[in-house]
C-alpha cells in the first residue's frame, strides 16, 4: 500500500507540472507544488506502511469466509485456530459484508460463540451490525464489531459465528493477540 501512495503522488506531481507548464504557470511554482506531492507521499507512505505492519504483527489469525451457497442461504461458519499467550485481552473483529451490487438493507444479527471445543465459552453473545453509509455516502455496509476476550490457557480455540439473516454472503474474521510480533494478515489485507 505504501508503494501504491507513493506512486500516486508521483503521478500527481508530474500531472500538475504537466497542466501548470501548458497553462503558463511560473516554473518555480511548479516545483514547489511537485516537492509538496512528493513530500506528502513520502509522509503517508510512511505512516500507512507503520499501521499495516503494526496490524500484520499483531494478528493471531484472520481469514474471509464466503457464502458460497445459494442466495438466501444462511451462512454459518466455525473457524479453529491456536491461543499462543492466555491471560492476556485477545480482540475479535467480525465484519459481514453484502454481495457487491447490493446494498445492506437492514441491520443483521449474529450469534458469536469463541472458546473450546469442549464448549467452554469466553464469548457467546447475539451482536447486532447495524447499518451505515460509505465514506462516500454511495453505499449501505454494516458496521463491523469487536469483542473482548481472555483466554485462560494457551491451546486450540473454536469460533463459531450463526447468522441469523440471509443477506451477509461473506464475513472477516480477525483475532488480535496483542503479545504476538510476527503475525501475518489475511491475503488482500
Amino acid at each position: 500500500m505504501a508503494a501504491f501512495v507513493l506512486m500516486l503522488a508521483g503521478g500527481c506531481a508530474f500531472f500538475v507540472v504537466r497542466v501548470g507548464r501548458k497553462h503558463g504557470e511560473s516554473e518555480r511554482k511548479l516545483r514547489r507544488l511537485r516537492i509538496g506531492f512528493l513530500v506528502g507521499g513520502a509522509i503517508f507512505s510512511a505512516y500507512a506502511f507503520h499501521i499495516t505492519l503494526d496490524l500484520a504483527r499483531t494478528t493471531l489469525f484472520e481469514t474471509v469466509v464466503q457464502n458460497t451457497g445459494a442466495p438466501g442461504e444462511v451462512l454459518n461458519t466455525t473457524q479453529h485456530f491456536s491461543i499462543e499467550h492466555s491471560g492476556v485481552g485477545h480482540s475479535l473483529l467480525v465484519a459481514p459484508a453484502a454481495s457487491t451490487f447490493v446494498d445492506a438493507a437492514r441491520p443483521v444479527h449474529a450469534t458469536v460463540f469463541v472458546g473450546r471445543a469442549s464448549g467452554e465459552a469466553w464469548i457467546r453473545k447475539r451482536v447486532d451490525f447495524a447499518t451505515t453509509r460509505d465514506a462516500r455516502g454511495a453505499r449501505v455496509t454494516w458496521r463491523a464489531a469487536t469483542i473482548g476476550f481472555t483466554p485462560d490457557s494457551p491451546g486450540e480455540v473454536v469460533v463459531a459465528i450463526a447468522w441469523e439473516e440471509p443477506d451477509v454472503r461473506s464475513v472477516h474474521i480477525r483475532v488480535e493477540d496483542p503479545l504476538k510480533m510476527d503475525g501475518t494478515r489475511a491475503p488482500g489485507y
